[in-house]
């Protein structure tokens, strides 16, 4: 995987945390943005 799980959970937790997103769309965002 090009990130370990708990990169991927700390990325997806902190934009939760700033952006307010639900789970699927910050999902997607991160899907985006990965290698």
């Amino acid at each position: 995987m090009p990130l370990s799980i708990s990169s991927w959970l700390q990325v997806r937790m902190l934009m939760l945390y700033l952006f307010g997103f639900k789970p699927l769309p910050a999902l997607k965002t991160i899907q985006l943005h990965a290698p």
